[in-house]
């Protein structure tokens, strides 16, 4: 979450700022997190 909300300020809108987050989990250095199962569950809900 706290890169949603980093990319979220930065100026992305609300999609591009949870795919940039799940993107840097999928890179991210530990392997266990690259796992779907911390990064999957997250999405948006309501009105684009």
């Amino acid at each position: 979450m706290h890169g949603f909300y980093r990319a979220f300020r930065s100026g992305q809108s609300p999609t591009a700022a949870l795919r940039t987050a799940k993107l840097a989990m999928l890179r991210s250095g530990p392997p266990a997190y690259r796992h779907p199962y911390f990064w999957a569950p997250f999405v948006l809900a309501g009105q684009p």
